[in-house]
């Protein structure tokens, strides 16, 4: 059973500790930030506003330096997931992602990339999969040409 709480405690030199999820890394454990300070009231509001915060700057600042593009944001997805799936899936992954998705929307901006985007991709493709003949996506070998979306 998980534990939950607020992870604050009293440290035997009297000071009290907070603790809270600070980030995640590529395998999705926890990277936790610590707090310390005289009186709980004080470790708790500080421990609420960590929380809130924690973050943001860095993906804020990432995004105005430089704003990834969709296909970049995939290789790094591909990256983190090559040795936690089979050599197939990820070769799977990697065609589907390469002969599909970049061809058309991969040079998006992330920022621009919603599920009206998306829809709309979809959308395009199963008419021009129809066009094309293919009664099933799953058997179509390869982006048929003529799928172009407005920027």
């Amino acid at each position: 059973m998980s534990r939950r709480g607020e992870n604050i405690y009293k440290r035997k030199d009297g000071r009290w500790e907070a603790r809270y999820i600070k980030d995640r890394d590529m395998d999705g454990q926890a990277i936790y930030g610590y707090i310390y300070r005289h009186t709980y009231l004080e470790v708790k509001r500080a421990q609420a506003e960590a929380r809130a915060n924690c973050g943001r700057p860095k993906l804020i600042e990432k995004h105005f330096l430089h704003p990834a593009t969709l296909e970049e944001h995939l290789n790094a997805w591909l990256q983190s997931i090559r040795f936690s799936v089979k050599k197939s899936t990820y070769a799977n992954y990697n065609g589907l992602i390469r002969r599909h998705i970049v061809p058309t929307i991969g040079k998006k901006p992330l920022c621009q990339v919603d599920s009206k985007l998306i829809q709309q991709y979809i959308n395009i493709s199963i008419k021009s999969w129809k066009a094309a003949g293919w009664t099933e996506m799953a058997v179509c070998p390869q982006r048929p040409p003529e799928i172009s979306l407005a920027s």
